[in-house]
């Protein structure tokens, strides 16, 4: 695995951790969060016993576009 897959590997591994560590983004999809890792944006929600990520943008996107 390259240097560059591993840290997002270990971003959402914190994540799993800590799922309050992103930031909430209603206003682009109601519960989602938001963290960033290195160039990429992950976009989540938060249910009772998992984390589950919905897409990963990179920084530079627009993400409403997207969504």
């Amino acid at each position: 695995m390259d240097v560059y897959a591993e840290k997002l590997e270990r971003g959402m591994r914190l994540l799993q951790d800590s799922p309050h560590l992103g930031k909430s983004r209603d206003d682009w999809v109601p519960g989602c969060q938001c963290y960033q890792v290195e160039n990429h944006l992950v976009l989540y929600t938060i249910t009772e016993d998992a984390i589950c990520i919905a897409r990963l943008f990179h920084a530079r996107m627009d993400v409403i576009r997207h969504l």
